[in-house]
């Protein structure tokens, strides 16, 4: 069982998070480590401070390789939000930035979805929302992930239906 995350972030605070998260990585033992790292690379997203945060995750590439399904599709989703999310300013979201965020988005789909974690599977979808913006690529990545929230039996995943 992966760490908790929920009760260590304050999307409001993301500095406060982010010392829950190096706090917690005392304690810390294996893919809980990496994950705890990619969500220290999304506090400095939320900050917009992108550079620091693929840094992170730059750093983090050789374990990924080896770590756990929860631990990869972590990585990916925090990359991808390096190259697009809500808190990109327009004038950044170039063809090749959305390209990587697409890439990294996808792979944390495939990654999700083969270990079975639907919640983060689903999170994947809604993030390549902000890389095809066209209303009708919005509506299908979000008619996706209602439909595997519908499905799914787990309540993570059941909490996006909303």
């Amino acid at each position: 069982m992966a760490i908790d995350l929920t009760p260590l972030w304050d999307f409001d605070d993301p500095v406060q998070s982010e010392q829950r998260f190096r706090a917690a990585l005392v304690t810390a033992t294996g893919d809980d480590v990496d994950i705890l790292q990619t969500q220290i690379a999304r506090s400095y997203g939320i900050r917009r401070d992108f550079a620091k945060g693929q840094e992170i995750l730059k750093g983090l590439e050789p374990q990924v390789q080896i770590a756990g399904v929860e631990a990869r599709t972590r990585y990916w989703l925090e990359l991808g939000r390096t190259y697009s999310s809500a808190t990109h300013p327009a004038e950044s979201q170039t063809l090749a930035a959305k390209e990587r965020a697409r890439k990294a988005y996808t792979q944390a789909f495939e990654t999700a979805r083969s270990g079975q974690l639907d919640y983060l599977a689903i999170d994947a979808l809604h993030m390549l929302a902000f890389v095809d913006t066209a209303p009708s690529d919005q509506l299908k990545w979000g008619q996706a992930a209602l439909a595997i929230a519908q499905a799914s039996s787990q309540s993570s995943a059941k909490a996006w239906e909303a």
